[in-house]
């Protein structure tokens, strides 16, 4: 067995050893620009090992990731027939209108997807037939239940006004093309099943949330009632909202408010015209359009917001070196062979690397897999530890307040510099 030495690493980042992102639980802010040197160090110039390890479940198609809330029962029912539920899954909660249960009470659903798409992982349902079920396969009326799951501020997955929504970079710095609000695609990848799937967005609707009202109690009563006016820090169901209607050439703006229970229409405005709106955040309607279009084709997916994030990462670092690995599926197809683990390249800066990366992410069908999290993170920190796929063995160690990073290497590594320019024996440098 060769000896090894172990050098502390004067940072409290494992960046510059390698970086592991989970993004399984996605978000649509810009990820930016990655921080690739200790906070206290003047000068750095070790590249940094970035892997991804994606998460490839089938829930990565889903478009409904909510906040933790109170479902629609716990503040409309009078009866006993449903109990109130927090959900916390990031899943949504409302009355099907179609199912019996006891001849009696109608059931509740959970659905994890608001649109039916033909190119959906799983099949588009309201009740029955799959486990995932997807609202738009409901009648209107129960598609329309609840407000909130329209409401980027408690499904993060849905149209933000506030967010501008660019089209995806590819690995060679180009742009894909804009959408099409009245011929949007279901994916924006023209190798992908859904390419070829249209809607035309017209009358699409959003909200935008005032937290107006809370609840007295620990949690919102429906019999009593307990509605209280002031900020909670919740999207409460009973607070007030703005509904905006997209229509042709103009936007309904209606402000929605509550009696008790009762949904009250307090004003209504149509914007119309070419000229910016203080109610579209300065932007025109044609501006509002093109944004709604780009977030359905780009962003609306919780693996379209993993692809795009880890274009953007890889496309503003070039200089870094990349490796990429999924959870669970062995089929993702990478220089016309079947793999889940990406090995970083040997040199940094591998701009063709980058490009065989981002083409095959972008092109990647979503499986309907499971989600062994835990086996898929063991392989990439196996891959960092012992170099499994060819890679040279180092051991990282800290301790539970994740500092005193130590690593340790094999002496053949250590006394070739390890393969970085500011890392010697004299321990002077900072890795």
């Amino acid at each position: 067995m060769q000896p090894y030495f172990f050098k502390q690493i004067k940072c409290l980042s494992l960046l510059s050893i390698g970086l592991i992102f989970n993004l399984s639980t996605v978000v649509i802010a810009d990820p930016g620009k990655l921080v690739d040197s200790p906070l206290f160090a003047t000068t750095n110039n070790v590249p940094a090992n970035v892997f991804f390890e994606v998460d490839d479940s089938g829930s990565m198609d889903w478009d409904i990731l909510t906040k933790p809330h109170w479902d629609h029962f716990s503040y409309t029912r009078t009866d006993d027939d449903f109990a109130e539920h927090y959900i916390e899954t990031g899943l949504f909660r409302v009355d099907s209108g179609l199912l019996k249960v006891n001849s009696t009470k109608v059931s509740y659903q959970t659905y994890y997807s608001l649109y039916s798409n033909t190119d959906n992982v799983y099949t588009p349902s309201c009740i029955g037939g799959t486990f995932y079920k997807t609202l738009e396969a409901c009648q209107n009326n129960v598609q329309n239940t609840d407000w909130r799951v329209k409401s980027s501020s408690l499904n993060t997955l849905y149209y933000n006004p506030e967010v501008r929504y660019s089209t995806w970079v590819k690995g060679d710095g180009s742009i894909l093309p804009i959408a099409n609000f009245s011929s949007v695609k279901s994916t924006p990848e023209p190798s992908s099943n859904g390419y070829g799937i249209q809607r035309n967005l017209d009358g699409f609707i959003y909200h935008v949330w005032t937290d107006s009202h809370g609840f007295s109690d620990s949690q919102p009563n429906r019999k009593s009632l307990n509605k209280t006016r002031g900020a909670n820090q919740l999207v409460d169901w009973w607070d007030e909202h703005k509904r905006y209607t997209v229509n042709g050439s103009s936007i309904t703006v209606e402000l929605v408010t509550y009696t008790g229970k009762i949904e009250t229409i307090g004003s209504a405005t149509i914007l119309g015209g070419s000229g910016s709106h203080v109610e579209l955040g300065g932007k025109t309607i044609q501006e509002t359009k093109q944004n709604i279009a780009n977030w359905y084709q780009y962003f609306r997916r919780r693996s379209f917001v993993t692809k795009s994030a880890v274009a953007k990462v890889i496309t503003e670092n070039p200089s870094y070196r990349y490796g990429l690995g999924f959870i669970g599926d062995n089929s993702f197809i990478y220089k016309g062979s079947k793999t889940r683990f990406i090995e970083m390249p040997p040199d940094q800066g591998s701009q063709a690397h980058n490009i065989d990366i981002i083409s095959s992410l972008f092109g990647y069908e979503w499986p309907k897999n499971t989600t062994p999290l835990r086996a898929g993170l063991d392989r990439a920190g196996q891959y960092f530890k012992d170099g499994k796929g060819g890679r040279n063995p180092m051991v990282f160690t800290y301790n539970t307040e994740g500092e005193d990073i130590q690593l340790a290497s094999g002496a053949h590594i250590w006394g070739q510099a390890g393969g970085h320019p500011n890392w010697h024996p004299d321990g002077i440098n900072i890795i």
